[in-house]
């Protein structure tokens, strides 16, 4: 399974972003599943605000740092020919980054950056 949480910058430096994370938390938790990130222009900054929560060993499981198309292929197996007909950031290429991460681990909620985070996008886990 894997679902998608968008970010994008201006969220990712506010405090909005720590109360997304515990929202996250408390419904992975709920569930019994763990997080895999993949992230790109974020540089691990979804990982990090996830792993500053107390306990989040409970429910993080790993982030994938691939900010080079490069490391997009090398690590997840996204093919160069997707990202240089759609583009590094583009939605399909982040898909395809979300997919990779859950056939790199166990069953989990994988989370890839792209857009803007809500409510509903953490509902997509309940």
């Amino acid at each position: 399974m894997y679902a998608a949480v968008f970010c994008n910058l201006e969220i990712m430096v506010t405090p909005r972003l720590e109360t997304l994370c515990t929202a996250l938390a408390q419904v992975l938790i709920a569930r019994k599943l763990s997080m895999v990130t993949a992230e790109s222009c974020t540089g691990g900054l979804i990982a990090a605000s996830c792993t500053q929560l107390s306990g989040s060993s409970a429910w993080f499981e790993r982030g994938f740092v691939t900010y080079s198309n490069a490391a997009k292929s090398e690590l997840l197996g996204v093919a160069a020919s997707l990202i240089e007909a759609q583009g590094a950031v583009s939605e399909e290429v982040a898909k395809a980054m979300a997919v990779a991460t859950s056939s790199l681990t166990a069953p989990c909620a994988s989370m890839r950056e792209g857009a803007t985070p809500s409510n509903s996008d953490l509902a997509a886990l309940e």
